[in-house]
């Protein structure tokens, strides 16, 4: 995922949890070449749960704290991705909806 308006872009994402058709959860930012972990990478959770006749998207991002970056960048990060999800979670509405439609 790049900036929101950006070309695509490819990263690079450690799967934690995959747990069909509830959770899924990944890994990312960590250092080239180092092993995800709770220290050196955020953790991007998904989960779905049956609300009615619809279902209802959680996500949740965290780790930002224990990563080793200087405090200005941690803000910068969180500015700038609480608005990427925003644009991504919009676009991934608009799927879900079309596809709806299209049943």
């Amino acid at each position: 995922m790049g900036r929101p308006g950006d070309q695509p872009a490819t990263v690079h994402l450690c799967i934690v949890t995959i747990e069909p058709p509830r959770t899924f959860s990944f890994r990312w930012l960590h250092p080239a070449g180092a092993a995800a972990g709770e220290h050196n990478s955020l953790l991007v959770e998904f989960t779905l749960t049956p609300e009615g006749g619809h279902t209802r998207l959680g996500l949740a991002e965290s780790g930002l704290s224990q990563i080793d970056w200087p405090k200005e960048q941690k803000a910068a990060y969180a500015a700038q991705n609480s608005k990427g999800w925003d644009i991504h979670l919009a676009h991934l509405r608009d799927c879900a909806e079309g596809q709806k439609e299209g049943q």
